[in-house]
């Protein structure tokens, strides 16, 4: 079983080497029809609406998210923009507008520039809406699309990101285009983050206003969107790990991550629990990693196999993730580590086996082909969101590591380190991505280069 997977890895790499782009210039990827010129662009053009009902909703209160989102002639800039209004007094939740995106398979995302106008009122003294910007794969949008009378609740929405661009819902009304405050902007490099590991995904990049205030005359103007995604294709065959980051809870039991366990001292045990939780994740759903008897002293791992192909050179290799962490203890914190494992070795910490059966890391490190421990025990909490970028120097080694195992079935993973039994210590672990870049053996170049050959024709025959 084994060997199919690692043939039919072999063949998702070839197809990606088909379907990456032949230049190395950078490109790059706009949302179509910045603003809105004509009052048909909402419903005809490339641009949808949905909405999202408010996390604390109360129906027995009369709360609702019904919105109108329509495009108004007078005001906007250009000539229309995006009018975001309550159907009923008590309207509170999310109006919002996107479009279809998606980065080709095999590019390299090195920024997202985001920025709209947004207007925002309430009658309610010192409160206002609040305005962002979200990315949701395009199965979710279709959840909230269209404008429903009781859609999904936002903490219910599986974003792969998401960016309050405003400052809140408290303060003045922004109430004309001139006014500073009316011009929001974004740049998060996790954005680029999330488009790159799911580059060749159908996404949709979406703006949004956030009425919160029940009882009152809410509404927002959005309009001169701009989205600047700027990416470089490549030649070259970008093996990352399958399926970056949990889109779904049935990717962790069916899919191809692996969980293993392994002792950091001999006399404690290593009783780690893995689920993937669907809330708070990003994208929308996360691995958690947790001590449940708070007795464990050891390494949780979460890893996949990797295969290159003898005829193939690794070039480069870039590993990133999200991560949240936590350690009752004062002034402690769990560790991480990454490693190139054997697939032996990886298959030596099966998480059924207990106690002393369990072996210790310090054995399995010593004939890794490389790892790493950072975050260190007296690391602090990370409680929310934090992106880690493994270092050039740890990139380079899995890269040589990685060319002088090719043809092996080896094992890419990351760890959790809990170094205090009796205190309550997770993680949280998402986004993750190994992007390995690797020529293209010969018979992948000539198909490679019979498939430029027949794409540059067809351009030409456009062309005329």
């Amino acid at each position: 079983m084994r060997a199919r997977a690692l043939q039919s890895l072999a063949l998702a790499v070839a197809v990606v080497a088909l379907g990456a782009a032949p230049t190395a210039e950078a490109d790059v990827l706009t949302w179509q029809d910045p603003g809105f010129e004509s009052s048909t662009d909402l419903a005809s053009g490339p641009w949808t609406a949905a909405s999202m009902e408010i996390d604390t909703t109360e129906p027995d209160k009369g709360d609702h998210a019904e919105w109108a989102i329509d495009l108004q002639p007078s005001g906007g800039n250009p000539a229309h923009h995006v009018y975001v209004h309550e159907q009923y007094a008590k309207t509170r939740g999310y109006g919002l507008v996107g479009q279809h995106i998606e980065v080709p398979v095999g590019s390299v995302v090195t920024a997202a520039d985001l920025a709209m106008d947004a207007l925002r009122y309430c009658p309610n003294a010192d409160r206002r809406g609040d305005v962002g910007f979200l990315l949701l794969t395009a199965e979710e949008w279709a959840r909230i699309h269209p404008v429903q009378a009781h859609p999904p609740k936002r903490n219910e929405v599986h974003a792969l990101w998401s960016e309050p661009a405003s400052g809140g819902i408290a303060g003045d009304d922004v109430t004309s285009w001139t006014d500073p405050e009316a011009h929001v902007t974004t740049s998060d490099p996790m954005l680029a983050s999330a488009l790159q590991s799911l580059a060749g995904r159908d996404l949709v990049l979406a703006a949004y206003y956030y009425g919160a205030h029940r009882s009152s005359a809410e509404w927002g103007r959005l309009d001169n969107f701009q989205a600047t995604i700027t990416y470089t294709p490549t030649d070259l065959i970008v093996m990352p790990w399958r399926d970056p980051g949990f889109d779904f809870t049935t990717d962790f039991a069916s899919g191809p991550w692996e969980v293993r366990e392994a002792r950091l001292n001999a006399s404690y045990d290593s009783e780690w629990s893995f689920s993937v939780q669907a809330d708070g994740g990003f994208p929308g759903a996360h691995v958690s990693i947790d001590d449940t008897p708070n007795t464990s002293l050891g390494s949780a791992l979460l890893g996949q196999h990797v295969y290159v192909p003898p005829a193939n050179d690794v070039v480069s290799v870039a590993v990133e993730l999200d991560l949240e962490k936590y350690c009752s203890h004062a002034s402690r914190g769990g560790g991480l580590t990454f490693a190139l494992l054997p697939a032996a070795e990886w298959d030596k910490m099966d998480p059924a086996l207990s106690g002393s059966d369990t072996p210790m890391w310090d054995d399995i490190a010593a004939s890794s082909y490389w790892w790493t421990r950072v975050f260190g025990a007296a690391s602090p909490d990370y409680t929310d969101w934090t992106h880690y970028a493994l270092a050039t120097a740890d990139a380079a080694a899995i890269e040589a590591a990685l060319n002088a195992h090719k043809g092996e079935d080896v094992v890419l993973a990351v760890g959790f380190e809990g170094w205090h039994a009796g205190n309550d210590e997770w993680a949280r672990i998402d986004n993750f991505q190994a992007r390995i870049f690797m020529t293209p053996e010969p018979a992948t170049l000539a198909l490679l280069a019979g498939g430029l050959i027949a794409l540059r024709a067809r351009r030409r025959r456009r062309a005329r």
